[in-house]
């Protein structure tokens, strides 16, 4: 059982690091290359536009925390790959730290789906798998 619990954690953890930094992360930069463009364009036009300025501003901290809580994962990981995998106490320490580092990037990355435009997001959204048919 622990055996399976570790290898299922890791493919987990494996799998959602890849689409991160595949899929998600230059998902975000292009929406926010996007939104800068944008905003220098409205600029030239001396237009204010406060609602794409301030997209521009936080976009790069949720980017930022994207790679922070990204980085504390794959540290995870690394661990998880290195320890005496299959006992009682391990699976605690796993669970404990992984599952937390994996719930914190969950987050951010929520974050981020809610605040870059659809047509940018790679992967299908919750209301795109549950009403889009």
């Amino acid at each position: 059982m622990y055996e399976k619990y570790f290898n299922d954690l890791t493919l987990e953890v494996k799998v959602l690091i890849k689409m991160v930094e595949k899929q998600i992360y230059p998902s975000c930069i292009n929406y926010l290359n996007h939104l800068s463009s944008s905003l220098k364009s409205i600029n030239e036009l001396c237009i204010s536009n406060n609602s794409i300025k301030e997209k521009t501003i936080n976009l790069p901290i949720s980017i930022d925390k994207l790679s922070t809580k990204l980085e504390a994962l794959k540290k995870y990981l690394n661990k998880l790959e290195k320890v005496n995998k299959y006992s009682y106490e391990n699976a605690i320490i796993v669970k404990d730290n992984t599952l937390l580092s994996l719930k914190e990037l969950k987050d951010v990355v929520n974050e981020l789906e809610n605040n870059v435009a659809k047509q940018y997001w790679p992967i299908p959204s919750y209301e795109d798998m549950l009403f889009d048919i």
